[in-house]
């Protein structure tokens, strides 16, 4: 698998560094002139005129467009404060982490095959619908101001990365407060949005229609050095029942397994139950000492209990109160950083299709999975990181605008010139302090 995912790596990088040869090689030569597309930076850009009716035909409803523009403007204020509060957190949070588990610049950065968690194809396949998602709501709400749209387009990078919408930035300067809000408001929102349909469907549908192939411990590791080591065991399998003691324990709980291992001794003999792709065997196994017990009998796996395993998938993993509701929260969101995400073997082999899915390719059921869970994460970051209130990030312009509006109606004695000067402050000051605290999360470890 090692090996794949290396040589995946290699081909995509290579593909990277032959595309930015033929990018010089194009700029060069000026073969685009006169042509709709243009390069910017590595970045191919096709701008056309086509999509614009296709815009003015999803903004015919106005009505609907101006609440849901107010709505969006009001969940990026509350969006932008509370990331903002998890920014000053985590701040803190940062320097009691080992240094080497500190995050590397690239983990900042959502770019799929530049960040090291974010899968590259799931990852593209979830950029451009972000990015298309995000383009074409202000798209919309730009012409629901009754602005022009310049031109609109794609982004290539070997293949398509997004999408974008050029307004008329004359018209986006004298548009009226409100409007403008409402245009920048609905991009991040949009995304948030997004992230919680194709939550839904990850949670409900497909991790909701996999079912264990059997209940007991799936190994996803073995120790090394210990008896599972010597044994036939690979992760995948399962362990269902472990006889002991003239005693068949069946492994049909979270704590079946360790309730067992503790009655055991070093140097007894068990008998493990074992299922393996439809096939179920018995194995002895003679167990050794633990490292920090030598009372206690080892075995050597890493395990998880199938019965829940697949919980861990679930945000509402513990919804007795509010504090656990948002460490579960944590812990789905965070899938990623755990190794977890993609939904990959060994813990694919633990689960089957069921309800609806019965019967279907289990690798299209597990892609189709992973692509829904993709999709969720990076339009929540895409939507969480613009709702910062830092220019040039949507939320910036939301804030200015409305913070322009407070003073207004709190300061009258201020004239135009000098709120103007007053709201250029505060927002540049917000821009580099949102700026410090994410570089602190690079910086911060590394002092401490």
């Amino acid at each position: 698998m090692e090996s794949i995912l290396l040589n995946g790596y290699f081909l995509f990088f290579l593909a990277i560094s032959l595309w930015i040869i033929a990018v010089y090689v194009i700029y060069k030569k000026k073969w685009l002139e006169g042509t709709p597309f243009a390069f910017q930076g590595p970045f191919l850009l096709w701008r056309t005129e086509k999509g614009r009716r296709f815009i003015d035909w999803l903004a015919r409803p106005k009505r609907f467009w101006k609440v849901y523009g107010d709505f969006s403007v009001a969940i990026t204020f509350v969006v932008m404060f509370t990331f903002l509060v998890i920014l000053i957190w985590v701040a803190f949070l940062v320097m009691n982490i080992p240094k080497d588990r500190v995050p590397t610049p690239q983990m900042i950065l959502g770019i799929p095959g530049l960040n090291p968690i974010i899968p590259i194809w799931y990852g593209i396949l979830a950029l451009v619908i972000a990015l298309v998602v995000h383009e074409f709501t202000h798209g919309i709400l730009t012409r629901v101001a009754k602005s022009k749209i310049l031109s609109l387009g794609l982004v290539f990078l070997i293949v398509p990365m997004g999408a974008f919408v050029e307004p008329d930035e004359e018209e986006l300067q004298v548009m009226k407060r409100r409007k403008r809000s409402r245009m920048f408001a609905s991009g991040p929102t949009s995304n948030l949005i997004v992230a919680l349909i194709c939550s839904l469907v990850f949670t409900s549908v497909f991790i909701g229609n996999a079912e264990p192939v059997a209940v007991g411990n799936g190994v996803i590791g073995l120790v090394e050095d210990s008896p599972a080591l010597s044994s036939s065991l690979e992760p995948g399998m399962i362990i269902t029942s472990i006889y002991h003691n003239n005693s068949e324990t069946p492994l049909d709980s979270v704590s079946a397994f360790g309730n067992l291992m503790g009655d055991t001794r070093p140097g007894e003999n068990v008998t493990l139950t074992i299922y393996d792709e439809g096939r179920v065997y018995r194995e002895d196994v003679v167990l050794s000492d633990r490292n920090d017990s030598q009372s206690i009998g080892f075995l050597g796996i890493y395990s998880v209990y199938t019965g829940t395993g697949k919980q861990v998938y679930t945000p509402t993993i513990y919804p007795e109160s509010i504090d656990s509701t948002m460490y579960s929260m944590i812990i789905y969101i965070s899938l990623p950083l755990r190794g977890l995400s993609p939904i990959d073997e060994p813990y694919t082999s633990f689960y089957e299709p069921s309800g609806a899915f019965a019967g279907a390719p289990e690798p299209l059921f597990w892609i189709l999975a992973n692509s829904f869970y993709w999709v969720f994460w990076l339009n929540l970051m895409l939507g969480l990181t613009n709702a910062l209130p830092a220019v040039p990030l949507d939320g910036g312009y939301v804030f200015r605008d409305g913070f322009d509006a407070f003073l207004e109606k709190t300061r009258p004695n201020l004239n135009a010139e000098r709120r103007e000067a007053v709201v250029k402050k505060v927002s540049y000051f917000l821009s580099f302090f949102i700026l410090a605290l994410i570089l602190w999360q690079l910086i911060g470890p590394r002092i401490f």
